[in-house]
């Protein structure tokens, strides 16, 4: 759940990092070029604001792949702990007991439990104050988070109350725990299934006419674009925005692959150039999650040389405007995000 909240709050900074980056530099500004002095600063927790760079470097800190690591890391050190104080008493059983009183052995458990409960979530949780974003993530945690902190206050109640001693009898303190994790289970599995399958017949009628209107309507464009932070799609919006620009380029550009008078290419294969950089080079600053056939064919045309055309990037077009019709542009219309100003 920790891991949750800084995957969250990580992806929502982002994401916003990204968007900020790009409106400031105008796409002008591609890797490995001259940087901008005015790049956009964001901040990660309240107090702090660092740069969009930031986040490009240590993106793979906040990597699924990583944060499972540092869980497994956790999940290790607290069996260690087990088995070490499993060795160290005579009073541990394997067939349960009833009534337990409170003894040394507990208090790690009870130490962690408090500590995670009452210090690290509340921590996590004003990491993400202020954060929104267009799954209900953090809405999710926070209610998750209560449910941990009430099943820890009735299980301490349980285990220093004597006159509460009785009620294990019926009620033993693995309910209390079972209780906790059928309602996480509830909130977190089934209720997102609940609502995926609703939505899915408000996506099946969905009207592409209007997702069209609003990309070509400004505003509304610049409502989208700065929903693409809670959706944690930025580079979708962006690559749209530049791939018009680019059919703008190339429909005033009838001279496709010749050398102009200073020695640089065309318009059109600089611009190629750069959202091959901006969007499809490994690493790059807005990566796209594009198909590999997709991004193989792109490869195969560049490597061929100028003359480019636009058609270069048409699959890569095709598959993000699917995406942003069939995913974001839903949760879009969900967040009652239409309504003109």
């Amino acid at each position: 759940m920790g891991a949750r909240f800084l995957r969250l709050a990580f992806l929502y900074r982002y994401n916003q990092a990204k968007l900020l980056y790009a409106m400031n530099t105008l796409f002008k500004e591609v890797e490995g070029n001259k940087e901008t002095k005015d790049i956009a600063k964001v901040p990660f927790y309240r107090g702090f604001g660092i740069t969009e760079d930031w986040y490009i470097r240590n993106r793979e800190l906040m990597s699924c792949t990583t944060l499972l690591r540092y869980v497994g890391y956790c999940v290790v050190f607290h069996i260690s702990l087990t088995i070490m104080i499993q060795i160290g008493t005579d009073q541990a059983t394997t067939s349960g007991s009833v009534g337990c009183g409170f003894t040394w052995e507990l208090i790690p458990r009870v130490g962690f439990h408090a500590f995670y409960v009452f210090i690290m979530l509340p921590g996590l949780a004003f990491l993400v104050w202020g954060i929104e974003d267009s799954y209900w993530i953090k809405r999710e945690l926070t209610v998750v988070m209560f449910i941990e902190a009430i099943a820890f206050i009735v299980r301490t109640l349980a285990l220093f109350t004597p006159n509460l001693q009785n009620i294990q009898l019926f009620f033993p303190e693995t309910i209390w725990t079972l209780g906790a994790l059928v309602l996480v289970h509830f909130n977190t599995v089934v209720i997102p299934i609940v609502n995926s399958y609703l939505n899915a017949g408000h996506t099946l009628g969905l009207n592409k006419s209007s997702f069209l209107q609003v990309l070509e309507n400004p505003e509304m464009f610049e409502k989208f674009k700065n929903f693409a932070v809670k959706d944690f799609s930025v580079e979708n919006i962006l690559f749209y925005e530049h791939y018009q620009k680019l059919s703008e380029i190339a429909y005033s550009h009838e001279d496709m692959g010749a050398v102009q008078e200073n020695g640089e290419p065309d318009p059109v294969t600089q611009e190629i150039d750069r959202m091959y950089k901006l969007f499809f080079q490994p690493g790059a600053r807005y990566e796209l999650n594009v198909t590999g056939a997709t991004l193989r064919e792109i490869k195969v045309e560049l490597e061929r040389g100028p003359p480019y055309f636009t058609k270069i990037f048409e699959k890569a077009q095709v598959e993000i405007m699917t995406v942003m019709y069939q995913h974001s542009y839903p949760r879009f219309l969900r967040n009652g995000e239409t309504t003109q100003g």
